[in-house]
């Protein structure tokens, strides 16, 4: 039975942990980071430090005193690894498609999408980045250390609360912030059933890192002639990802039961006050940008 004290406690003190962490990570940028002459790509790994060191220190301190309870480990079949794999795409393809919509009635220009590796100075950083710190780090603090401290929370409550922290910080540090929330939210529940399933660390990693490679680089790699076969492929495998999640519903389960959240679950995670601080703290970052 679920404890809903010491749910909300736990929750609680990961969130404002996280307020802290980006509220720190902010206002260096804003305030620190431009005053700062150095190669960029010391500024970048400066600017992580500051996120992840300093910042993931306030996420420490404030969930130390949370006892430390491993996932048990599980073996996943084929079809769970396969269709979680093909359901990465799934954010991809609703972001082409709504920037597609949004581009063309105007409200953007396609070219106000940034091409991450457009600066070759910046390429080898922002590929190992993408493809290897990130997905590390991210999950460390997203998905494999909240799970080896929240594990009575619930498998819908877990899923709820770390994919949406996660996702929310996106609209930050992207053009198009709302579609990269959607799309980081999507994985995020992919990555993190995962996990709570498998009780393996490394998978959440690979399947990040994975999205990360086709989300990111991969299609800023391509010439621009080819990315109507790059787009068709996110289709493809998006709908692929899709038929494969309705054939194999009845194996997919969270809580003991098909579907991903409750209502309960979604009480649980916004009703929580650490929860709505961190909304608000993530907001004004985003309207005083």
């Amino acid at each position: 039975m679920r404890n809903n004290t010491t749910t909300n406690g736990a929750l609680n003190r990961f969130a404002v942990g996280f307020s802290f962490m980006f509220l720190i990570s902010e206002l260096y940028k804003r305030y620190i980071l431009e005053s700062i002459n150095l190669n960029q790509t010391i500024l970048n790994i400066i600017s992580l430090f500051v996120l992840w060191g300093i910042g993931g220190l306030a996420v420490h301190f404030c969930v130390k005193d949370i006892p430390k309870k491993s996932l048990p480990k599980k073996s996943l079949s084929k079809s769970t690894y396969i269709t979680a794999f093909f359901l990465n795409f799934t954010g991809i393809a609703i972001m082409i498609i709504i920037t597609g919509i949004l581009s063309n009635i105007g409200f953007i220009k396609v070219d106000e999408q940034i091409n991450i590796l457009a600066n070759k100075d910046n390429m080898a950083y922002m590929i190992f980045s993408l493809l290897i710190f990130n997905p590390i780090v991210e999950e460390l603090f997203f998905r494999i250390f909240p799970g080896t401290r929240l594990s009575n929370l619930g498998e819908g409550v877990f899923l709820l609360a770390f994919s949406y922290m996660f996702a929310l910080p996106h609209i930050l540090s992207l053009k198009l912030g709302l579609l990269s929330f959607i799309n980081t939210f999507l994985c995020a529940i992919i990555w993190g059933y995962v996990y709570i399933k498998s009780g393996n660390p490394l998978l959440p990693i690979l399947f990040h890192s994975l999205a990360n490679f086709f989300g990111s680089v991969f299609s800023n790699m391509l010439p621009a002639d080819m990315l109507s076969i790059y787009v068709l492929i996110m289709f493809a495998f998006a709908i692929t990802g899709i038929v494969l999640l309705i054939i194999n519903r009845k194996k997919i389960s969270v809580d003991g039961s098909a579907r991903i959240f409750s209502s309960q679950d979604l009480s649980t995670v916004f009703s929580n006050t650490g929860i709505i601080l961190y909304t608000l703290v993530i907001i004004v970052l985003f309207y005083t940008k």
